[in-house]
């Protein structure tokens, strides 16, 4: 679909989930590997997080967490399949296993497989209900497939779930716009930057509604503040703003 609005970063990139560990699943000398490869990730060291984890796996074979873990940093460097690999390995050693369903629908929805991120983001949600990652994530693979009405049911759920989920309301805006509904629109992006006062791409939204409401003075404002907080955002907003502009002349 052809998009005049902003994602919020969680969106453009999905949540992925790092690893709980229950520790009665585990060795204790595959526990070391696995947290220095946690300690490496959490550094942005992939490649060192990489190598612990696989130790941690050759030790204990079953250790679905580091399987998981793994399967993050692949992701981060460029191996969506890799990554699915080491998800589809978590899943059948715990076919319960809720984060790794999540983790491997971020990934099947970053190649373009929309269809199988839907199906594991929903296998997550029947695993656990109250699981606001997966209904958020779902809502947005429902909005860039254009599926308005599901992406505003999953939203709402992730905002019953969570209040304070700042790129939920971001999101869920321009939902409204298409609905005719301005008014819960501009609600939804005041929420957003109230829980969240640095979410750019809810003062670019913001922006473009006012500006097709003809208030240009606060849009220049918002947009100000958006590029302020985020200056790549700055050539997207100028081409979605233009374009408003020309319709409202064409008008």
């Amino acid at each position: 679909m052809h998009r005049w609005f902003l994602l919020s970063p969680l969106t453009i990139s999905l949540i992925l989930i790092i690893a709980a560990v229950s520790r009665a699943q585990t060795t204790g000398s595959a526990d070391i590997y696995f947290d220095a490869g946690v300690a490496r990730s959490e550094a942005r060291d992939c490649d060192g997080a990489i190598a612990n984890f696989d130790k941690a796996i050759a030790l204990n074979p079953k250790y679905a967490e580091a399987y998981l873990e793994r399967g993050l940093c692949r992701g981060f460097k460029g191996n969506p399949d890799g990554a699915i690999a080491d998800y589809d390995k978590a899943i059948a050693l715990n076919p319960s296993y809720v984060d790794a369903y999540i983790n491997r629908g971020a990934t099947r929805d970053q190649k373009g497989d929309q269809a199988g991120a839907i199906a594991d983001y929903a296998k997550a949600i029947a695993l656990d209900p109250k699981s606001e990652t997966a209904y958020y994530n779902r809502a947005g693979v429902l909005l860039n497939k254009g599926d308005l009405e599901g992406a505003m049911a999953d939203f709402n759920r992730t905002i019953a779930l969570n209040p304070g989920f700042s790129a939920a309301y971001n999101e869920r805006g321009p939902i409204w716009e298409v609905k005719g509904e301005p008014g819960k629109a501009m609600a939804d992006y005041n929420k957003a930057i109230e829980i969240d006062p640095n979410l750019p791409q809810a003062y670019a939204n913001r922006g473009l509604l006012r500006l097709r409401q003809g208030k240009d003075q606060e849009a220049e404002q918002d947009f100000k503040k958006a590029f302020e907080l985020d200056e790549q955002l700055k050539p997207e907003v100028e081409k979605l703003a233009n374009e408003i502009r020309q319709k409202r002349k064409s008008n």
